[in-house]
């Protein structure tokens, strides 16, 4: 045998070698999740539970039910077969709050797993098909999920929020706006959420500054009839963003913490006295207007249960209450607000 008739044999051997080693029969793919699965999940007594899921396809709409020893047979709502994605919803009778599913259907291994959440609490379970499907193949741990944090699309908002002032000041010389001091304010919101760690939320506040009562500071300006019974009205609006990261750190945990931005207006005016009395006179304007205001903090939320979650906040606040035409001397008499923002309270989602 020649020297080209041993490479060429020792070559087809090695690419035969390598087509068994690359070929895999798992690597078909079930149809569908089409058919009846049984799985187990860790009851109140964290004793396994046998439940078993059937889902039908007629005509393009899915129907399923779920059965299991205590329950009984429930037929289930909005069920959802998203490429490989399943979701559906269920509330069995005499039960007060709905139960949620979220899953994945693995077609290569013929293999359904996915997360029961109600009320804040979840529980994995993984399916085994007992009927329907085309193949099945060998078992292989699957990827838990991602934990469903927003078991609806808007919600509604509200909090106490306290300003704490912050202030600018250049070489120990305080203007105006450093004249201020930490007040207590509210604000409310309505949130969208696109994504179950994503929302876009609209806000209203009112919101002010109180003044100082410390006569070094507040006594700069005796002309202009500030006191430390003054008090600076910041109402607004924003539209926001916040996106959350919970699942990131711990699916487990209640706690889901998030990042937040916004913008938009704000009303101010700087009052003599307390809210609405006689606005401030500086150079013959007024110290009131309209302006952007932005804000960027973060924050973290506390799920009660599915609709309810807590939330603490702290952000930055700045507005551009700051004129240097209108009122030139921006280092001496008035310049742009500054506030952290700590805020407390809760979310209760809609629909």
């Amino acid at each position: 045998m020649s020297q080209d008739h041993r490479r060429g044999i020792v070559s087809v051997v090695l690419l035969a070698a390598l087509a068994v080693m690359l070929w895999n029969p798992a690597a078909s793919l079930a149809a569908d999740p089409e058919g009846e699965w049984v799985g187990k999940v860790k009851g109140p007594d964290k004793k396994d539970v046998e439940v078993k899921l059937a889902m039908k396809n007629e005509a393009g709409t899915w129907k399923a039910s779920l059965t299991d020893q205590t329950l009984g047979e429930v037929t289930l709502t909005d069920v959802k077969v998203t490429g490989n994605s399943i979701s559906f919803k269920f509330q069995p009778e005499g039960v007060p709050y709905p139960a949620t599913f979220a899953g994945i259907f693995d077609p290569e291994h013929d293999r359904l797993s996915g997360t029961f959440a109600v009320r804040g609490s979840s529980r994995f379970v993984k399916f085994k098909r007992i009927s329907g499907g085309d193949i099945v193949v060998k078992e292989e741990e699957p990827k838990e999920p991602a934990r469903i944090r927003h078991g609806y699309k808007f919600g509604l908002n509200g909090r106490l929020s306290q300003w704490a002032a912050l202030h600018v000041v250049k070489d120990e010389v305080y203007n105006i706006n450093a004249a201020t001091k930490s007040t207590l304010n509210y604000d409310g919101a309505v949130k969208l959420y696109i994504q179950d760690g994503f929302c876009l939320y609209g806000r209203y506040y009112h919101g002010g500054q109180d003044f100082t009562d410390d006569p070094a500071v507040i006594g700069q300006w005796p002309e202009l009839g500030i006191s430390s019974g003054s008090y600076l009205k910041l109402d607004g609006w924003e539209v926001g963003v916040s996106g959350f990261f919970g699942n990131k750190l711990s699916k487990t945990s209640n706690f889901n913490p998030y990042l937040t931005a916004a913008a938009g207006q704000v009303s101010w005016e700087l009052d003599r006295g307390s809210r609405g009395s006689d606005v401030v006179v500086l150079e013959r304007n007024a110290l009131e207007g309209t302006d952007l205001a932005l804000s960027f903090g973060l924050g973290t939320e506390y799920d009660i249960n599915q609709q309810l979650q807590l939330e603490f906040e702290v952000v930055w606040r700045y507005f551009l209450t700051e004129d240097d035409t209108v009122w030139p001397d921006v280092d001496n008499n008035w310049s742009n607000t500054h506030v952290w923002g700590l805020s407390f309270g809760a979310t209760y989602g809609l629909f």
